[in-house]
């Protein structure tokens, strides 16, 4: 349940705003450690992708 918060949490701030540059490794990495997660992996594919501030990078 944690990590679902964690994750809603993080597709708020993604998307609606401003990732400082200095944050973006931690930010890329929580996610990536998601995304290995069978349980997660669905959510965290879809923050990663309908954020457009990951994208660009």
């Amino acid at each position: 349940m944690f990590q679902q918060l964690c994750l809603d949490v993080l597709d708020v701030v993604l998307c609606y705003s401003y990732l400082p540059v200095e944050t973006l490794y931690e930010v890329v990495a929580a996610l990536c450690r998601m995304v290995n997660t069978a349980k997660y992996c669905e959510h965290s594919w879809n923050v990663c992708t309908t954020c457009t501030s990951l994208v660009m990078f």
